[in-house]
């Protein structure tokens, strides 16, 4: 699969997962229950941090949350977005690897060490049955295994996961995204239910994340015009008219920009052209209301050196 491609669908699960609450519910959902029963999800806060190397980066990208154990210690939830589109034997070794690297990385930044919980992402095609390390060596006397470095992962892989299962969810502009990036590459099966999943919409249509929903149904998922048309005609009240300006604005915003590399691209930059602009006016209006930037820095999730850049570009602060 081409690597813009593969981009794309990560970039829409992390803007999706970026929101507390839709985080908050997904990993509720896919989490075992001995682990999110200890969690306090009060204090689940995206890290600004990566553990992805450079020869990670053709294989995953991630996204790392804090959380604190109830009462007692944190740890770090990580998770690996995979791009590739089929089964990968060294899937489990380079999960080895993100392991180490996040811990030498808290090592190295003199932190005291956090548990790390990882979750592989997985929407391809093909199925694919996760292998444990300790599979890959199942000839060697047991008195050797105790060689084998210990660790366990979680494995969502969303072709087992029924679509009844994820319309439970009790989010249902997370049980849109989820929906859409399941059948992203089935268009027939994303035409049977693309009626439902705008449907399940329709609270949110003028939040952030639906038009993040809409950017990702045209330039990641690109399923036909006359299906969403065919579906949204089955829609209660003025749902109709609404869903299709969304959608046909953002087509012709996209196509305004010009961009010879195409609609995709366009409305990527649009979109983080929107994105960026809105934190900047929070920045400033915050600043200016004397928010100090620590507390600036855990409003917008962003880092202290990002913060100080848009502070020192509008006059702010030398």
């Amino acid at each position: 699969m081409p690597r813009n491609i593969t981009n794309i669908h990560d970039k829409f699960i992390k803007q999706i997962l970026t929101n507390k609450e839709l985080a908050t519910e997904f990993l509720n959902q896919y989490l075992p229950e001995a682990l999110t029963s200890i969690l306090d999800f009060t204090t689940l806060a995206q890290q600004d941090t990566s553990y992805i190397t450079d020869g990670l980066k053709t294989s995953y990208s991630d996204l790392i949350w804090g959380v604190k154990i109830k009462g007692k210690e944190s740890l770090q939830i990580t998770l690996l977005l995979e791009h590739k589109s089929s089964a990968d034997p060294n899937t489990t070794f380079q999960l080895l690897e993100y392991l180490a690297l996040g811990y030498q990385k808290q090592i190295r930044e003199k932190k005291k060490p956090e548990l790390i919980v990882p979750i592989l992402y997985y929407h391809g095609k093909r199925n694919w049955k996760f292998k444990s390390l300790e599979k890959y060596f199942i000839t060697y006397p047991d008195a050797l295994k105790k060689y084998l470095p210990v660790f366990s992962a979680e494995f969502i892989n969303l072709s087992e996961v029924s679509s009844e299962q994820i319309y439970t969810l009790k989010n249902r502009l997370l049980s849109s995204a989820i929906m859409l990036q399941k059948y992203c590459f089935d268009p027939e099966e994303l035409a049977a239910h693309i009626g439902r999943i705008v449907e399940n919409l329709d609270p949110y249509l003028d939040s952030n994340i639906t038009e993040t929903i809409f950017v990702y149904l045209i330039s990641g998922v690109r399923l036909e015009r006359r299906y969403l048309v065919d579906a949204v005609k089955k829609l209660p009240g003025d749902m109709n008219t609404k869903v299709m300006t969304i959608y046909d604005q953002l087509i012709l915003e996209g196509k305004e920009l010009g961009l010879a590399e195409g609609l995709e691209k366009g409305l990527a930059k649009g979109k983080e052209q929107a994105l960026a602009e809105s934190l900047q006016k929070t920045v400033l209006n915050a600043y200016d209301a004397g928010i100090d930037i620590s507390t600036l820095r855990i409003i917008t999730g962003e880092s202290e050196e990002k913060i100080y850049r848009i502070l020192r570009q509008n006059r702010r602060i030398r």
